[in-house]
């Protein structure tokens, strides 16, 4: 709520600190909150590294193929995109519970190609017509999301970063205000939800997420 300013004033250095709060206290989704946090050098100093540690610890990438640095690069793109959807498109544009978006990028050449898109709600169609049209081109949203996210989040040591294709998913629920926090609440019954078994694949081989 405090990231998005959903009922209240916008605030992300608070929403950092809760989010490293709850990280510690072992709930894997803000820990990937709080790593994009770190990536993005929002309450602690910037450091993709660190962000990558924090990832690998919430489950992502168990067998250690990806470098850290990537690791933490990849997950700080895909958070900032996911918010930038979340935010951006018109409530309820994207159907499914939650809605699925998967994106193959290759960390060394800022490649990317979207693997999944989500069902997108119709417009009521005009009146004398029976013609509905989507209320959005996911295609072209999502693509346009993940391009400010890479503009935006502090520029990578492309030393660094590894060349292979990384598959994720997108957190573009945008429920929060209808109950998003129910999905949190279940992470007993669904460790990890917000990212789906498989959505990180290194060179196409899937990788486990946490619970599995």
């Amino acid at each position: 709520m405090l990231d998005e300013g959903i009922c209240v004033k916008t605030n992300p250095l608070a929403a950092a600190h809760f989010y490293e709060r709850a990280a510690g206290l072992g709930d894997k989704i803000a820990a990937l909150d709080y790593a994009a946090k770190v990536g993005l050098g929002v309450g602690s100093a910037q450091n993709y590294e660190h962000a990558g540690d924090l990832c690998h610890d919430a489950g992502l990438d168990p067998e250690g193929k990806l470098s850290r640095y990537s690791l933490g690069y990849v997950c700080t793109v895909r958070a900032v995109a996911g918010k930038l959807l979340r935010t951006s498109l018109p409530r309820g544009a994207f159907l499914g519970t939650p809605p699925v978006v998967l994106v193959d990028f290759t960390p060394a050449n800022a490649e990317m190609h979207v693997r999944t898109l989500p069902h997108v709600k119709d417009m009521d169609a005009p009146t004398g017509s029976n013609l509905r049209i989507p209320m959005v081109n996911a295609q072209q949203e999502i693509e346009r999301a993940w391009r400010s996210a890479v503009d935006a989040v502090p520029k990578p040591d492309a030393a660094q970063l590894d060349n292979q294709v990384i598959r994720v998913s997108l957190d573009v629920d945008m429920t929060l205000e209808g109950g998003r926090e129910g999905t949190r609440e279940n992470t007993n019954a669904q460790p990890f939800r917000s990212l789906l078994p498989g959505d990180i694949m290194p060179g196409g081989e899937m990788l486990n997420s946490p619970g599995k």
